[in-house]
């Protein structure tokens, strides 16, 4: 499984520092976490998945 977090972000023509700020997650944190070379902290996970409108289920395909 790998995570759509890239793919839903751009599909609501977000930023990378935009969804960041809006998620309370560090910039930089979420683009490693979009490159793979980070595992997401599952609190991350539930503020990205709540800026995007969807479940934490649905960042994974």
């Amino acid at each position: 499984m790998t995570l759509r977090i890239k793919e839903l972000r751009q599909a609501k023509d977000l930023s990378q520092r935009e969804l960041a700020e809006l998620a309370g997650v560090p910039k930089s944190t979420l683009g490693e976490i979009e490159l793979y070379l980070r595992l997401p902290r599952p609190e991350y996970l539930k503020r990205i998945a709540r800026v995007l409108g969807v479940s934490i289920n649905d960042l994974w395909k």
